[in-house]
Protein backbone atom coordinates (compact mmCIF):
# COMPACT_ATOMS: atom_id res chain seq x y z
CA UNK A 1 0.00 0.00 0.00
CA UNK A 2 0.89 3.37 -0.87
CA UNK A 3 0.41 6.18 1.75
CA UNK A 4 1.75 9.61 1.26
CA UNK A 5 0.51 12.81 1.75
CA UNK A 6 1.71 14.47 -1.46
CA UNK A 7 0.20 11.88 -3.27
CA UNK A 8 -3.15 13.52 -4.81
CA UNK A 9 -5.86 11.71 -2.96
CA UNK A 10 -9.23 13.35 -1.82
CA UNK A 11 -9.77 14.32 1.92
CA UNK A 12 -11.16 11.59 3.77
CA UNK A 13 -10.38 8.41 1.38
CA UNK A 14 -8.34 5.90 1.17
CA UNK A 15 -6.59 4.26 -2.06
CA UNK A 16 -4.83 1.12 -0.95
CA UNK A 17 -3.28 -2.11 -3.90
CA UNK A 18 -3.96 -5.64 -2.71
CA UNK A 19 -1.80 -7.84 -3.73
CA UNK A 20 -1.00 -11.83 -2.97
CA UNK A 21 2.05 -12.47 -1.29
CA UNK A 22 3.32 -14.77 -4.16
CA UNK A 23 2.78 -11.81 -6.65
CA UNK A 24 4.82 -9.34 -4.94
CA UNK A 25 7.96 -9.70 -7.11
CA UNK A 26 5.89 -9.14 -10.19
CA UNK A 27 4.27 -5.65 -9.40
CA UNK A 28 5.60 -2.82 -11.41
CA UNK A 29 6.61 0.92 -10.39
CA UNK A 30 7.28 3.75 -12.31
CA UNK A 31 9.53 6.50 -10.67
CA UNK A 32 8.05 10.15 -11.30
CA UNK A 33 10.89 12.31 -10.31
CA UNK A 34 9.32 15.31 -11.06
CA UNK A 35 6.02 14.74 -8.95
CA UNK A 36 8.72 12.87 -6.07
CA UNK A 37 7.45 9.84 -5.57
CA UNK A 38 6.67 6.14 -7.21
CA UNK A 39 3.50 4.61 -8.65
CA UNK A 40 2.23 1.15 -9.33
CA UNK A 41 1.78 0.95 -12.93
CA UNK A 42 -1.75 -1.09 -12.50
CA UNK A 43 -2.05 -2.06 -16.14
CA UNK A 44 1.23 -4.31 -15.82
CA UNK A 45 1.01 -5.50 -12.43
CA UNK A 46 -0.74 -8.24 -10.69
CA UNK A 47 -2.91 -6.18 -8.23
CA UNK A 48 -6.46 -5.18 -7.22
CA UNK A 49 -6.58 -1.19 -6.69
CA UNK A 50 -9.22 -0.38 -4.00
CA UNK A 51 -10.41 3.11 -3.69
CA UNK A 52 -12.37 3.96 -0.64
CA UNK A 53 -15.64 6.18 -0.87
CA UNK A 54 -15.37 9.73 0.95
CA UNK A 55 -17.54 11.49 3.08
CA UNK A 56 -17.61 14.98 3.38
CA UNK A 57 -20.82 17.03 4.25
CA UNK A 58 -23.09 13.94 4.11
CA UNK A 59 -22.66 13.14 0.97
CA UNK A 60 -20.70 9.70 0.48
CA UNK A 61 -18.59 9.59 -2.67
CA UNK A 62 -18.31 6.17 -4.16
CA UNK A 63 -15.44 4.09 -4.46
CA UNK A 64 -13.68 1.40 -6.01
CA UNK A 65 -12.49 -2.17 -6.31
CA UNK A 66 -10.70 -2.25 -9.78
CA UNK A 67 -8.06 -4.79 -11.40
CA UNK A 68 -7.22 -4.74 -15.25
CA UNK A 69 -7.40 -8.53 -16.32
CA UNK A 70 -5.26 -7.88 -19.39
CA UNK A 71 -1.32 -7.26 -18.70
CA UNK A 72 1.18 -5.93 -20.77
CA UNK A 73 2.06 -7.33 -24.66
CA UNK A 74 4.52 -8.73 -23.56
CA UNK A 75 3.42 -9.89 -19.85
CA UNK A 76 0.16 -11.35 -19.48
CA UNK A 77 -1.14 -11.87 -16.60
CA UNK A 78 -1.62 -15.17 -14.51
CA UNK A 79 -4.62 -17.05 -14.51
CA UNK A 80 -4.47 -17.70 -11.03
CA UNK A 81 -4.55 -13.87 -10.29
CA UNK A 82 -7.16 -13.14 -12.48
CA UNK A 83 -9.48 -15.35 -10.85
CA UNK A 84 -8.76 -14.48 -7.12
CA UNK A 85 -9.43 -10.96 -8.32
CA UNK A 86 -12.15 -12.04 -9.94
CA UNK A 87 -13.50 -13.71 -6.35
CA UNK A 88 -12.97 -10.73 -4.80
CA UNK A 89 -15.45 -8.67 -7.06
CA UNK A 90 -17.46 -11.38 -7.13
CA UNK A 91 -18.06 -11.40 -2.70
CA UNK A 92 -18.72 -7.58 -2.83
CA UNK A 93 -21.22 -8.39 -6.01
CA UNK A 94 -22.98 -10.95 -3.12
CA UNK A 95 -22.47 -8.90 0.19
CA UNK A 96 -23.90 -5.64 -1.41
CA UNK A 97 -26.80 -4.24 -3.58
CA UNK A 98 -26.61 -2.78 -6.63
CA UNK A 99 -27.43 0.46 -7.28
CA UNK A 100 -29.81 1.74 -10.68
CA UNK A 101 -26.70 2.51 -13.83
CA UNK A 102 -27.58 5.55 -15.29
CA UNK A 103 -28.12 5.30 -19.06
CA UNK A 104 -24.53 4.75 -21.23
CA UNK A 105 -22.64 3.47 -18.44
CA UNK A 106 -20.86 -0.07 -19.38
CA UNK A 107 -19.94 -0.48 -15.01
CA UNK A 108 -22.31 -0.82 -12.49
CA UNK A 109 -21.86 0.59 -8.56
CA UNK A 110 -23.02 -1.61 -5.21
CA UNK A 111 -23.69 0.08 -1.65
CA UNK A 112 -22.70 -1.93 1.44
CA UNK A 113 -25.17 -2.25 4.07
CA UNK A 114 -23.74 0.13 6.67
CA UNK A 115 -24.19 2.76 3.78
CA UNK A 116 -26.98 1.77 2.59
CA UNK A 117 -28.91 2.29 6.03
CA UNK A 118 -26.98 5.25 6.29
CA UNK A 119 -29.02 6.56 2.97
CA UNK A 120 -31.97 5.19 4.03
CA UNK A 121 -32.07 7.22 7.34
CA UNK A 122 -31.23 10.65 6.05
CA UNK A 123 -27.65 10.83 7.76
CA UNK A 124 -25.81 10.69 4.37
CA UNK A 125 -26.95 10.95 0.30
CA UNK A 126 -24.57 9.76 -2.33
CA UNK A 127 -23.17 11.89 -4.49
CA UNK A 128 -20.67 11.28 -7.44
CA UNK A 129 -19.91 13.48 -10.54
CA UNK A 130 -18.64 11.35 -12.53
CA UNK A 131 -21.69 8.67 -11.81
CA UNK A 132 -25.17 10.05 -10.34
CA UNK A 133 -26.41 12.79 -8.39
CA UNK A 134 -28.22 12.14 -5.00
CA UNK A 135 -29.10 9.02 -5.49
CA UNK A 136 -32.37 8.45 -3.05
CA UNK A 137 -32.39 4.97 -1.58
CA UNK A 138 -35.63 5.46 0.91
CA UNK A 139 -37.76 2.32 1.05
CA UNK A 140 -41.51 3.33 -0.11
Amino acid sequence: MVADSALPMLEGSICAWLVREEDLSRVEWGHYPNLGYWLLDQMASPAVQYWGPRVKDHVMSTGRLWFSPEGSVLRKKPEDFIRWADSLLRVTRKLFSRLPKPEGYSYTHHIGPDAEEMVSSGQIVLDDANFMSRVNLKKP
